[in-house]
């Protein structure tokens, strides 16, 4: 099976972006955020600068990668042509924990960050890649 076959739902695509930064949002907002910056290890000088920093570029940025990630989840699929709903998510799950978990863990080696602060950004990566692989499974079946 080609990849260049492969043909990427475009209103399947928005709807999973929207879902994935939705959900980092509440994340990062409401949800995790007092811990997120606790563990992040920031002065409230520094939580105070970048709360007050112009974000539309940044999140115009995270709207993009996202779209990115989006549409190579898409491309994966068809590769493996997965047809059902588990094995999408299946094929999602995998490519956060070599992609995302793996990687990400070099923070906590490397960086010096906290155990909880990875915790944090990983699973809300996972969430996200998760929402975003069932909202595209869904939209564009």
């Amino acid at each position: 099976m080609s990849i260049l076959e492969a043909k990427i739902d475009p209103l399947a695509t928005v709807a999973a972006v929207v879902i994935s930064n939705a959900i980092s949002s509440i994340w990062y907002g409401p949800f995790l955020g007092p811990q997120w910056q606790k563990y992040g290890k920031w002065s409230k000088e520094e939580i105070e600068q970048k709360m007050n920093q112009p974000k539309g570029k940044k999140i115009l940025i995270s709207i993009i990668q996202q779209a990115i990630i989006v549409v190579c989840l898409a491309l994966v699929f068809h590769y493996l042509n997965a047809q059902r709903l588990s094995e999408v998510l299946t094929a999602t799950f995998w490519i956060w924990v070599a992609f995302v978990a793996i990687i990400s863990l070099d923070s906590v080696l490397w960086n010096g960050n906290n155990i909880q602060f990875f915790l944090i950004n990983a699973l809300n990566k996972l969430v996200s890649l998760l929402a975003s692989a069932f909202v595209y499974y869904v939209m564009s079946h």
